[in-house]
């Protein structure tokens, strides 16, 4: 069963956030196909022009629920510089969550779980017919990001384009940034991706929820895109990321 072939679809919203002249409705869309139902979650983020207009809607969900449709999310935004966004502009443990992530030469574990209740949960909008199951022990995270501190900030950085935060959650929308190390190891390409981040009532991160393609590049059909590999290598390419925190230019 695939929700591509689906007859009619309904959708559930789960949670919203609203914030900054922005609102991001997490929610599932359960599709009918030959009268069983397949249930795909996505987010959706509208710039809000008035109560009741909107300027721009962005979908995000796993390419997988999609026959056909490629693990490549060309970038929605186009970066003003090659650099992580300032700090200063995220609050509290989303802030020490994104200054640990992006601590050359790679991101910082400690400081990461740190940032984290002991009830934190990880996990993503995963592939169709996935059985993986979220982190939901600190254990289980720990493991998570001592695998991605091989790569990030080596390899990869997010560079965040939209914060929509209303003091519980924080939904940041990014695009990558990459590096040769990058494109050569793990034949990485820039894309957009989204994230929630949702805080306890003791300020720690209690919920990471991530929609992105990482880890599929190399199963891109680039015959299928609408740019091709090389036009891809080209948006937010940078040699290498210099050590230090963050990435300059």
């Amino acid at each position: 069963m695939q929700p591509g072939n689906a007859n009619s679809g309904e959708v559930i919203p789960v949670i919203q956030t609203r914030a900054n002249g922005r609102s991001v409705t997490e929610l599932q869309v359960d599709f009918v196909v030959d009268g069983e139902i397949e249930q795909v979650p996505m987010f959706v983020v509208g710039d809000l022009r008035t109560q009741d207009t909107l300027d721009e809607v962005r979908i995000y969900f796993h390419c997988s629920n999609v026959p056909g449709l490629q693990a490549y999310r060309k970038p929605m935004f186009k970066s003003a510089h090659l650099e992580m966004g300032d700090p200063g502009l995220l609050t509290g443990a989303v802030r020490e969550y994104y200054e640990a992530l992006h601590r050359a030469p790679s991101l910082d574990v400690d400081r990461i779980i740190g940032c984290m209740s002991e009830n934190c949960i990880f996990g993503g909008y995963e592939p169709y017919n996935s059985d993986h199951k979220p982190a939901a022990t600190l254990a289980e995270i720990r493991e998570k990001y001592e695998y991605m501190s091989r790569y990030i900030p080596r390899c990869v950085g997010m560079r965040y384009e939209t914060i929509i935060d209303n003091g519980r959650t924080c939904v940041i929308e990014w695009v990558h940034i990459v590096s040769r190390a990058g494109q050569e190891e793990m034949a990485r390409v820039a894309m957009s991706g989204i994230a929630a981040y949702e805080r306890g009532d003791d300020g720690l991160l209690c919920s990471i929820r991530i929609c992105d393609y990482a880890g599929l590049e190399r199963t891109i059909d680039w015959t299928k895109t609408p740019l091709t590999k090389e036009e891809a290598q080209r948006i937010n390419f940078v040699e290498e990321f210099p050590q230090g925190v963050g990435l300059k230019k």
